[in-house]
């Protein structure tokens, strides 16, 4: 008796939820529910109801300024989609679509009302995919890929041409190289190194021939940036600039192609040219010094490469005006040479015993160029 008595008395509670959920049904039916949480009197929520009682509708005012700025719609009783205003400028920008109680997408929306941004998410709710039109379009050019909620990759159409031209890698948050076809020819012409997210180095095909020929390599101390190409493309690098926050301070050029600097510039604070290097084998022959108009001051030469001056030139407004030169190196000039705006000579000293004192003077040519 007591097994049948705990049978019936199971049965009447099933019944009693059965009762209880027709009326439920019966109740709510094709209905409108309006609720004032707050008690504020103001409506904060609604609730719509199919004509069988089912839930289709869910709408919230947060900031109860009369308009729902979230709204969930349901389908057999389980919530399909979310639509939100993020924005709170009445404006539904985000939707949310929802399978099985899993968020598999979501779409957000800009001002003017264009979708601008996809995103995808796995069965653990974990996103995998997103797409974004950068450039309101109305077409997507920027897709992420994620593995494990981490981005791993992002590709880019950044001409809109149809055809993604750029590509970057990531190492844990942090983007650690970049790819580019800069002229959508198919083939790369630019990557680019990362080292904790930022730009370390750059190689540039700026011709589009499939060769590097430029290097930039960026914060190698002292420099902000070293900018390296070569121009003939064999291998060797014929133009070296350094840079110091941003401004051209040492350039060095091998102008015959033969792997050596054939002359090196200098600038000073302000990027003008201070101070030329012209070698020879690699070693200095001659250096200029320019004034603040970027007109040689003066000129020290080292005729014989024994690392001593022995010819100097001293300028005025960028006109060649003394020449002083040691001709027995002993390191002091016993030969000086003066010129007129023509750069002809007007007067020649010469010190014969070597004794620093001029011995011999010549200014016969002065009537000749007067």
């Amino acid at each position: 008796m007591a097994y049948h008595k705990k049978f019936y008395s199971a049965r009447g509670i099933c019944l009693v939820c059965f009762i209880l959920s027709v009326f439920h049904t019966s109740v709510y039916a094709g209905k409108q529910l309006e609720k004032d949480l707050d008690k504020d009197g103001k409506i904060d929520q609604v609730q719509l109801y199919d004509d069988k009682g089912v839930i289709q509708e869910l709408k919230i005012d947060r900031d109860r300024d009369g308009f729902f700025e979230i709204v969930q719609l349901y389908k057999n009783g389980r919530v399909s989609e979310i639509r939100k205003d993020s924005g709170n400028d009445r404006k539904m920008d985000l939707i949310e679509h929802i399978k099985d109680g899993k968020r598999v997408c979501r779409e957000k929306f800009n001002v003017a009302g264009d979708l601008e941004q996809v995103s995808y998410f796995n069965e653990k709710g974990q996103i995998i995919i997103i797409k974004k039109d950068t450039d309101n379009d109305k077409k997507f050019d920027t897709f992420y890929h994620f593995k494990n909620n981490q981005i791993k990759t992002m590709t880019r159409d950044k001409d809109n041409n149809g055809r993604i031209d750029t590509w970057i890698s990531f190492k844990g948050q942090m983007p650690c190289e970049q790819k580019q076809d800069m002229n959508s020819d198919g083939r790369i012409d630019m990557e680019t190194l990362y080292v904790n997210g930022a730009v370390k180095e750059q190689r540039k095909d700026t011709d589009y021939d499939g060769y590097f020929e430029t290097i930039l390599l960026y914060d190698r101390s002292p420099w902000s940036l070293i900018l390296f190409r070569d121009l003939n493309k064999d291998k060797n690098m014929d133009i070296r600039s350094f840079y110091l926050k941003n401004i051209l301070k040492k350039k060095e050029v091998d102008e015959n192609f033969d792997g050596l600097i054939d002359y090196v510039d200098y600038f000073d604070k302000s990027g003008k040219l201070e101070k030329s290097e012209e070698k020879k084998s690699g070693k200095t022959i001659i250096t200029w010094f320019y004034d603040n108009n970027e007109r040689p001051s003066r000129a020290e030469e080292d005729r014989n490469k024994d690392g001593k001056t022995d010819i100097w030139y001293e300028y005025d407004n960028g006109i060649l005006k003394i020449v002083k030169e040691d001709t027995n190196l002993d390191g002091k000039p016993d030969l000086w040479e003066e010129y007129d705006k023509t750069r002809t000579i007007i007067k020649r000293e010469k010190d014969l015993d070597f004794d620093g004192i001029p011995d011999f003077i010549d200014t016969a040519e002065i009537a000749v160029t007067d």
